[in-house]
């Protein structure tokens, strides 16, 4: 318990962006696909720029980065692009923590409604958390994409 209560949230900072891109590399469950994977450090500098409305938390344990949650505002609705959780620090109370501050800061948000998110149809521990934090099933989806640059074949 003494761990969960070590654990801060806050804002992203372009400070951040190494240890992001770190985890969206080696990370399958935050990516598209095997093909786009996660954003590039350019990317999501440039993403950050313009977040808007959009809210973008990071936890930390001490100076240590060890997760982060994403979510788009869409003034009725919030699409909550992800939470992810550094492998070393998970079931340490982290995803939670993330996800009690996040819904706090969808609370500010004026006329939000609901809260929707998508997860892979493989990853069941995401799944029972999101249960457990009270999200009900909605549909189901197949990812598709469409490359707009050529891509170099490895």
């Amino acid at each position: 318990m003494r761990e969960r209560n070590r654990i801060s949230i806050r804002s992203v900072r372009a400070s951040d962006i190494a240890t992001l891109v770190h985890w969206g590399a080696q990370s399958p469950e935050l990516w598209g696909s095997k093909v786009s994977k996660w954003y590039t450090a350019r990317g999501l500098k440039r993403y950050l720029l313009v977040l808007q409305n959009d809210i973008f938390l990071v936890a930390e344990i001490g100076e240590k980065l060890v997760g982060m949650c994403h979510a788009r505002y869409m003034h009725e609705w919030l699409y909550w692009e992800n939470l992810f959780v550094d492998k070393g620090f998970r079931r340490r109370g982290v995803a939670e923590k993330l996800f009690k501050e996040m819904v706090k800061a969808c609370k500010k948000k004026k006329g939000l409604r609901e809260i929707g998110l998508q997860v892979r149809h493989d990853n069941t521990e995401a799944k029972r958390f999101y249960k457990k934090m009270g999200f009900r099933m909605g549909f189901l989806y197949f990812w598709m994409e469409k490359d707009l640059i050529r891509r170099k074949k490895v």
